[in-house]
């Protein structure tokens, strides 16, 4: 199977789908989708819950679709039960170097984890933790990051922090 530039989207429904890159991506208001990653057809796209609960599931058994809107329940294409909210998505290319690859979460009360990308379980009909949110606390974001990259967070109250992913 050719490799094939794809954009896979989760709208605030908690509907998935995933587009043709070539045809181009085009939408408006709830049409857009509120989390969209730009990936390709063999790697395997990680979408994560506020709980930190995580589904890993290949690109290529997501649904296509011609508009977003026109997606599948998140839980009916992943692992996550009916009511569980989606926080964040990534995807992870299974030929890139992945000793040197993190992927760093972010939770709303500020605690941040860094987890080794070698570690990730590859597509499965399984859940698994990504990172534990504490009660009252909810994952917010998680990024791919590599060792010496730096981390920048400002708060709504105007607070900012810098630091290095290696201290």
């Amino acid at each position: 199977m050719p490799v094939e530039e794809m954009y896979v989207g989760i709208t605030s429904d908690g509907l998935i789908g995933r587009l043709s890159a070539e045809k181009g991506f085009k939408g408006t208001g709830k049409a857009l989708p509120i989390l969209l990653i730009k990936t390709d057809s063999h790697q395997t796209a990680y979408i994560v819950s506020k709980s930190g609960r995580t589904a890993s599931v290949g690109v290529s058994a997501i649904p296509i679709v011609e508009k977003f809107e026109d997606g599948y329940p998140v839980n009916k294409v992943t692992p996550f039960e009916q009511n569980e909210s989606v926080s964040d998505m990534f995807a992870i290319d299974s030929t890139v170097d992945l000793e040197n690859l993190f992927v760093t979460t972010l939770s709303k009360s500020g605690m941040i984890k860094k987890s080794s990308c070698s570690e990730l379980p590859g597509p499965s009909s399984a859940m698994f933790t990504l990172s534990k949110a504490n009660d009252n606390d909810e994952i917010i974001k998680s990024i791919l990051t590599k060792d010496g990259d730096q981390i920048v967070l400002l708060t709504a109250h105007g607070m900012i922090i810098r630091f290095s992913l290696d201290e």
